[in-house]
């Protein structure tokens, strides 16, 4: 990792300006990209849109880039005109603080219709057993603990493919999957929310795209 982080720095440090509509590969390390567009240096990750760019794979030296809907392959240090870039419009969705002061919104698990619960005090998305069987998912894997209002649980750790609320989509979500009934519907936790700005104003709670 720590090399990782050194070859980034070095190559942003290196990396001459770029011309607009021209894309450069400047960094690889974890889940995540540093480019530069436009002249202006950006990190994006596999999770979600970021000013109409996105991360789809990478291996040491190499990357494939979502550019507003195109894939196109890159290699470490390239550059290669992008002409069709745009940068897209920020998305946001508003939620209404519900008569017992909740934040309940409407929404999609892996293409699946269903009622989340935001829960800026959920370090993960989490959900029940049945609700992740209606997902698809498996309710077994990797053993976590989980922390709940009834004491501490053992659950399982699973990864969504993608979330959706409104117009807001974010592919490969950290979440856990709970034994029994509980909780009664999705808890909308900071793996998702951290990819998001998120501004609450009276009764109301703003969730905005962060390209």
């Amino acid at each position: 990792m720590k090399n990782a982080l050194a070859l980034l720095v070095l190559l942003l440090l290196s990396a001459p300006s770029v011309a607009d509509d021209t894309l450069r590969l400047v960094g690889l390390f974890d889940d995540k990209a540093a480019v530069i567009i436009n002249g202006q240096q950006t990190i994006i990750n596999t999770h979600n849109l970021k000013r109409g760019l996105r991360l789809i794979s990478s291996t040491q030296d190499s990357a494939e880039i979502e550019i507003n809907g195109t894939i196109q392959p890159f290699q470490l240090g390239s550059s290669s005109i992008v002409a069709s870039y745009q940068k897209p419009q920020r998305l946001t969705v508003q939620i209404n603080q519900n008569a017992q002061g909740m934040y309940q919104a409407s929404g999609k698990v892996n293409g699946q219709i269903t009622e989340f619960l935001v829960d800026t005090g959920a370090s993960v998305v989490a959900m029940n057993e049945y609700d992740a069987e209606h997902f698809g998912l498996s309710t077994t894997g990797i053993k976590v603990k989980a922390q709940t209002a009834g004491g501490t649980v053992q659950g399982y750790q699973t990864i969504l493919k993608t979330i959706s609320i409104g117009q807001i989509q974010l592919n490969n979500i950290k979440a856990v999957v709970l034994p029994g009934a509980h909780p009664n519907r999705p808890l909308l936790g900071m793996s998702f929310l951290q990819h998001l700005k998120v501004n609450q104003q009276q009764r109301r709670l703003l969730l905005e795209s962060m390209f």
